[in-house]
């Protein structure tokens, strides 16, 4: 290429800064997108073999179907699990499981305090989401309330109960109870 031509090319090139800068960057994109993709595939085509090779291997082995039934099982927990877990941001549903724990055994909730969660510890996989709660009822009620609190579709850590009857003459008692929901991160 000779220089008067060269000089055309970059005066040509600096009247259009703005359309050279976006190609330029357009071009750059696409060979980032190119590879990403290329390295995408190539972690599909890595997972797709060693999912062979794994089920290839539990066909081989003679617990194989023992192994598979409980993968299977497990995960079914897990997605339970996942699907049952509280949610900090969500106070209205986090009233609601807890009232209607109590109203399931004709329990009055006097008092549903949900706490600050304590900052995530590293490496932790769940939150734990704390409450304060109080109830006012028989003796039976407050048991059947403990039990479907711990039982319950959502995990809970008691940390603290407290359990008083509320007159000499009454045969109501109030339990209070410090807990922590398992929640989402």
């Amino acid at each position: 290429m000779n220089p008067e031509k060269l000089k055309q090319l970059l005066a040509l090139l600096r009247r259009h800064l703005f359309s050279v800068i976006c190609t330029a960057v357009t071009a750059a994109a696409l060979v980032t997108s190119g590879l990403w993709w290329l390295g995408i595939q190539d972690l599909r085509d890595e997972h797709s073999e060693r999912s062979d090779r794994n089920e290839k291997m539990l066909n081989l082995l003679k617990t194989g179907p023992v192994l598979k039934t409980e993968l299977a099982s497990v995960k079914e927990f897990t997605r339970r699990l996942e699907a049952n877990l509280a949610a900090e941001e969500e106070l209205s549903d986090n009233d609601a499981y807890f009232r209607n724990l109590a109203s399931s055994v004709r329990l009055r909730l006097a008092d549903l305090q949900q706490m600050i969660s304590p900052a995530l510890e590293e490496g932790a996989l769940y939150k734990r989401i704390p409450f304060t709660v109080r109830v006012v009822g028989s003796y039976a009620q407050i048991e059947a309330f403990l039990h479907k609190v711990e039982t319950g579709p959502r995990l809970a850590n008691l940390t603290a109960l407290s359990m008083l009857r509320l007159s000499p003459a009454s045969t109501d008692v109030s339990l209070e109870i410090g807990l922590e929901l398992i929640g989402k991160k």
